[in-house]
């Protein structure tokens, strides 16, 4: 049964360790074996990339080999995002299925260290692969066996887990399209009172679910008696748990099959450590001393062919479609409002708008593209769009906005002409709000369209505040 009250009391059952702990990594990628060296990007403290081959990430820093073969190293403060396998900008597609994939885990994926290997539960069919979001935004990729004093769980990384269903936020069967908890607009508008079942039909069933297992997901209702649902007709499941913040001084871990860690401590390891051969075909280990909710601690081995990237502590990046919206405004264009609308993490827009978004604090830089759209448009039109676009910030002690920059946008082929452009530059301190306009230039606000996207904001933690690495 569920280990929650209903009401003001039903975290009486949630102890303080739930969320809390550390996590030690270790990445070595095989230089000393004398094989070819992880392929990576590297973001550093100013948003820059760089492609470089990864040598190792510990305590002393981040050293890999340049393009011209030189071996260097950047501290870890100076580094925001370690991506292992290099992606191209988001799509449209990345909004709808954000990981839709449901690939089985492999044992390149993950290796449960056999030292304190569980007894394996009975073999889970697909139809009971799941995905668990956790209030903090944790997320794990695996199966449901059962149901104890939490969600009993497989994960190729992680092993055997029991997941409190207190630090639980959603639920999907992997059959559904994934999405990021962060991105999921609806959770906005979910009422927090009750839990809610959704069914693969659109229906939705509100109450307490008191359990979840293989046969199905027991909801009680209000005023009802309990009914368990087939999981085969759950298409997702919200429990009315508080969201957490992400901790900034933890690094965040991201996999290939979708889930995501925290943990604390990062430091290199050798192949002989690990017990790697010359002859293996491993592009690198990731040895992580997992932490996971209300169940202490637990050492697992990683291959990096199933790690996508590495978030580093004391810093993050939020993508536009994040940021709080405090007002999304159009203006008409021929009679008709088109507002401004999430797209590939950012934002779609027509001239004349204004997108204004709220900053968390710590936001100190800021990394997008602007760009003009010309899909569907006839050749005479996407001659005639050209539009400004202007950034600018608003801070706690300025009564007035500060103008950051513009650019003017145009498809035309001349010298001075560009469809695109970089906005990347440092905010003033105390910054609060962040505002971008589109205004019309020539021709009116004939096919001005713009897609807004990138890295976004730059968040970081006071060195002060941040952990041990």
């Amino acid at each position: 049964m569920r280990n929650r009250r209903r009401g003001v009391g039903r975290w009486a059952g949630r102890g303080a360790a739930a969320l809390s702990g550390a996590v030690a990594l270790t990445l070595w990628a095989g230089a000393a074996t004398g094989r070819q060296l992880v392929e990576a990007e590297l973001i550093d403290a100013e948003l820059r990339r760089v492609t470089v081959r990864l040598a190792s990430v510990g305590p002393g820093g981040v050293s890999y080999f340049n393009a011209e073969r030189e071996l260097e190293r950047l501290p870890l403060d100076e580094v925001v995002r370690v991506s292992l396998v290099p992606t191209a900008p988001p799509t449209a597609a990345d909004d709808a299925a954000d990981a839709s994939r449901v690939d089985e885990p492999t044992a390149t994926q993950g290796v449960e260290d056999s030292s304190t290997a569980e007894p394996a539960p009975p073999s889970p069919s697909l139809r009971d692969r799941i995905d668990i979001t956790l209030i903090d935004g944790q997320r794990y990729h695996g199966c449901v066996w059962g149901l104890d004093d939490g969600l009993n769980i497989t994960h190729a990384a992680l092993g055997n887990a029991t997941i409190p269903l207190e630090v639980i936020a959603a639920i999907r069967p992997s059959r559904a399209p994934r999405v990021d908890l962060a991105d999921d607009a609806s959770l906005a508008e979910f009422d927090a009172v009750d839990d809610r079942v959704t069914l693969v039909n659109g229906d939705a069933l509100l109450g307490f679910v008191e359990a979840i297992a293989p046969s199905g997901v027991v909801l009680l209702p209000d005023g009802g008696e309990p009914l368990t649902v087939p999981l085969d007709r759950v298409r997702d499941i919200r429990l009315a748990n508080p969201p957490e913040p992400e901790p900034l001084d933890e690094h965040r871990l991201l996999l290939t099959d979708g889930s995501r860690l925290y943990g604390r401590g990062l430091e290199l390891a050798s192949g002989r450590v690990l017990g790697a051969s010359s002859s293996s075909d491993s592009i690198g280990r990731l040895v992580l001393d997992a932490r996971l909710p209300g169940s202490g601690f637990r050492e697992v081995t990683l291959d990096l062919a199933g790690v996508e990237r590495v978030d580093l502590a004391g810093a993050r990046l939020i993508p536009l479609s994040q940021l709080e919206a405090v007002s999304l405004e159009a203006g008409p264009v021929f009679g008709v409002v088109l507002p401004p609308v999430v797209q590939a993490r950012g934002y779609r827009a027509h001239a004349p708008a204004r997108l204004a978004f709220a900053l968390p604090p710590g936001a100190t830089r800021l990394a997008v593209d602007a760009r003009l759209l010309a899909d569907g448009l006839a050749p005479h039109a996407i001659d005639l769009a050209d539009c400004t676009v202007a950034w600018a910030v608003l801070t706690a002690d300025a009564a007035e906005s500060v103008d950051l920059g513009s650019a003017r946008l145009r498809h035309l082929e001349s010298p001075s002409a560009r469809a695109s452009a970089e906005i990347m530059v440092a905010l003033p301190d105390q910054t609060t709000q962040l505002v971008v306009t589109i205004d019309p230039a020539a021709h009116g606000p004939i096919a001005d369209r713009v897609l807004l996207q990138g890295l976004g904001v730059l968040v970081r933690q006071p060195p002060q505040s941040r952990s041990a690495y």
